[in-house]
């Protein structure tokens, strides 16, 4: 007997993998902060309880980063993915299960519930394909943020640049911001995200 996969299990799977995505925020905030104490960063970091406001003091600090024009767009351009992406982490956070006519199999998961979605029949389902995607997304986003991490360590510690396996999203963040900066440079053109 074959059991079908779990989307509540897939949801609880991708919350963790967000996550993993604040823990290498505060990473990125411990190095690119440059206090002497790393329990103290971490510390000054945790009290701050708005995903909008950590990624915005990171997105300061990685503003007054010695990098060149590539990598401070590519943080630019993750800076939107991740704040995108908390949107989408919120829909896994508030749901409701969704049952399949029998009500005996959960088939997905319904953000942000209500009657009025309901009863007009315009209530968002998400499979547990979608679901597994988002988990997908969510690592690799925690994979980007841990690069940028590892960069800034190198840079306060006075070390050159970590030689490091680049992860999946980081050729894709340098070739978006490499578009951008050359659409920057077209007079009349706008840049594409």
């Amino acid at each position: 007997m074959t059991s079908n996969p779990d989307p509540l299990r897939s949801v609880g799977a991708a919350l963790s993998n967000w996550s993993m995505v604040e823990l290498q925020l505060a990473n990125l905030f411990s190095a690119a902060a440059d206090m002497r104490s790393q329990r103290n960063a971490y510390a000054h970091f945790d009290t701050i309880i708005s995903f909008d406001t950590r990624l915005a003091i990171c997105d300061r600090l990685m503003s007054l980063e010695e990098v060149d024009e590539i990598e401070s767009t590519m943080w630019t351009v993750l800076s939107a993915k991740l704040s995108k992406s908390y949107k989408k982490r919120h829909e896994l956070a508030h749901f409701s299960a969704r049952h399949d006519d029998d009500g005996e199999t959960c088939i997905g998961i319904t953000p942000f519930n209500t009657w009025s979605k309901f009863a007009a029949g315009t209530d968002k389902i998400l499979t547990i394909l979608d679901i597994q995607e988002r988990a997908k997304k969510f690592i690799d986003l925690h994979m980007a943020v841990g690069w940028f991490s590892v960069q800034a360590f190198s840079r306060h510690a006075g070390s050159p640049p970590q030689v490091q396996p680049e992860p999946a999203l980081v050729p894709q963040l340098r070739a978006l911001a490499i578009q951008r900066i050359e659409a920057k440079k077209r007079p009349g053109s706008q840049p594409q995200s």
